[in-house]
Parts: C-alpha cells; sequence; structure tokens
C-alpha cells in the first residue's frame, strides 16, 4: 500500500488559474502583457465564466479592467490552433452576460470594452516566444480582409525560453521555475514524489514559498488532476490517430476493390456489401479474389460470396 494519500480526482483548477485568481498577481500578470504600470487591484473585476462552453470546461480566467478592457487568460499545455474559435465562443457569451438588460434594440449605441485573447503556453513542443493566432486561419474560403477576426496572442512562458517576458512578472517566473522543477524530478521519480520535491525545494529557495506553504497540499492535488488530465487527452488523440489510420486503410481497400470490379458489371447489391463491409482481413481477401478473377462470377466464387 502506498504511503501517499490518493490524489483528489475532482479537484477543478489547475495551479495556473490557482495561483493567478488571486488579484494582485492577477494584476501583475496583466501589467506585463501589457506593459503598463497599475497598482491598484480593486480596478481589476474578475468575470470568469463558469462551466457553460467548450467540453464543460470553464475558461481560465477572464476579467474587466477599469471597465474598458475584457481579458480572457488561458493557460495551454499543448499547441491547439483552434483557440481564436473557442475565445469567440466566450467573448460572445461574456458580452451577452456583460450587455444584457442594456437594450440591444435600441437605437443608443451600446458601448463594450475592448477585448484581448493571450494564451500562456507551457508544453513540451517547441513553439516561438510569442506568435499570433487568428480566426481567419481556419475560413474555408480566404479572400481579401476577413469581415470577422479574431487575433490570439499566444506566449511562451517555459522557463528559459522567454527570460524577457518572465522577468516582468515574478509570480509567473516562480511558477515556469516550479514547473519546470517538477519536470526535471519526473525524471527519476514518480510524479507524486517529483511534486513533492519540487514543492520542498522551491520553499527552500524561496520561490512561491508563501503561496506553497498556505496551498501545499492543494497544489499536489491540482497537478495530480492537470497531469492525468492531460495523459487522458494524449492517449485518446494517441487512440483517434490509430482508428484514422485504420479507417484510412479499410478505405483505400474498398476504394481499390471497387475500382477493380467497375469493369465487370458490378451490380448495386455487391457493391453495398463491399462498401458495408469493416473487417480489413476480409477487405484483404476480396482484394486477392479480384486480382485473380477474370469475370465478377470468378471474383464471387473466389471471395466465398453468393452472387446476388
Amino acid at each position: 500500500m502506498s504511503d501517499y494519500a490518493e490524489p483528489v480526482k475532482a479537484y477543478k483548477d489547475r495551479m495556473f488559474i490557482h495561483l493567478f485568481s488571486e488579484r494582485n498577481r492577477l494584476l501583475q500578470l496583466y501589467n506585463a502583457v501589457c506593459g503598463t504600470d497599475y497598482d491598484n487591484s480593486e480596478e481589476l473585476q474578475v468575470n470568469t465564466l463558469e462551466n457553460v462552453l467548450y467540453m464543460n470546461m470553464k475558461n481560465d480566467v477572464s476579467f474587466l479592467m477599469c471597465q474598458e478592457e475584457l481579458s480572457l487568460y488561458e493557460h495551454q499545455s499543448t499547441y491547439n490552433p483552434n483557440m481564436p474559435l473557442r475565445g469567440l465562443l466566450y467573448i460572445a457569451r461574456l458580452y451577452e452576460k456583460l450587455t444584457k438588460g442594456t437594450g440591444l434594440y435600441a437605437t443608443k449605441q451600446i458601448r463594450l470594452p475592448n477585448p484581448q485573447y493571450v494564451i500562456f503556453y507551457n508544453g513540451l513542443a517547441k513553439m516561438p516566444r510569442e506568435s499570433v493566432l487568428k480566426l481567419s486561419d481556419a475560413y474555408i474560403k480566404k479572400a481579401g480582409e476577413p469581415e470577422l477576426e479574431l487575433r490570439v496572442r499566444m506566449i511562451n512562458i517555459n522557463y528559459n525560453e522567454n527570460p524577457e517576458f518572465l522577468q516582468k512578472c515574478p509570480a509567473l517566473l516562480d511558477y515556469s521555475y516550479f514547473v519546470e522543477l517538477v519536470r526535471s524530478y519526473q525524471q527519476s521519480f514518480p510524479l507524486q514524489e517529483a511534486i513533492r520535491r519540487a514543492i520542498i525545494k522551491s520553499k527552500e529557495e524561496n520561490v512561491l514559498k508563501d503561496y506553497l506553504e498556505e496551498h501545499g497540499s492543494e497544489v499536489e492535488n491540482m497537478l495530480m488532476t492537470e497531469y492525468s488530465r492531460e495523459l487522458d487527452i494524449e492517449v485518446n488523440r494517441s487512440e483517434a490517430k490509430e482508428e484514422g489510420k485504420i479507417e484510412g486503410k479499410k478505405e483505400g481497400k474498398r476504394e481499390a476493390l471497387l475500382l477493380l470490379l467497375e469493369g465487370d458489371s458490378l451490380t448495386t447489391q455487391l457493391a453495398d456489401k463491399i462498401k458495408e463491409e469493416e473487417d480489413p482481413s476480409v477487405l484483404d481477401g476480396w482484394l486477392k479474389a479480384a486480382k485473380k478473377a477474370s469475370s465478377l462470377r470468378e471474383f464471387v466464387e473466389l471471395a466465398g460470396l453468393n452472387d446476388p
């Protein structure tokens, strides 16, 4: 039996969200992103959406600054080219909340805060220090200036990858270093032990010390849940990719078989039977039979099919 308590699988927050839910740290992060020097966290109004969009997950952090700017911050450990679409849905829902009861059909224009959507990326795949994802990149037809556009700023926050930006936000720098410690310890220890060693090491080095002393057990649970979720996502992606390969092979075999038989007065019933067959080994056998057969009737006999 393990000496360690089982992680709380239902823990909702991730460490990044939990850390920057504190207003002063969030203001510090906002100043780093925007190059500003605001010092009054009371001007920051958090309005994060809770479990309403995108796979039943809430957006990480959204807030109004001085009632003039609507900021959405997301933490991502996997590159996702669909973030502009996700952001569009979030922003539309937030605008809906902000303008409720203001009279959309009135003659007076409703004033809206300017939206800003930022992704903080710390995945293992190599990414530039900063990049921009655009909604228009997904458009099927691209012609001239898009009528609807949304730009998403993606900032690489991996430790040593973007030092100039990290230095602007001490809390983010500490977070990035802590994650790097966990990954380093993972080379030698199971995940839970790696997290615990990273917590001890960070406190010794005065990295997020106050936060970890207050929330150490929560951080452990959050990271265990987060890493488990990321592993599930990767497994699902791998399985989907493999299923896609298998399906692609089956489709290719069907197409080859139908091409071989199309000049032999292929009946609709037999064509449908081929299209409905799901077993790749059966399709292989039929392909071999089609290559040997000199007529449709001979194919039916060699393939063990009844003449439809």
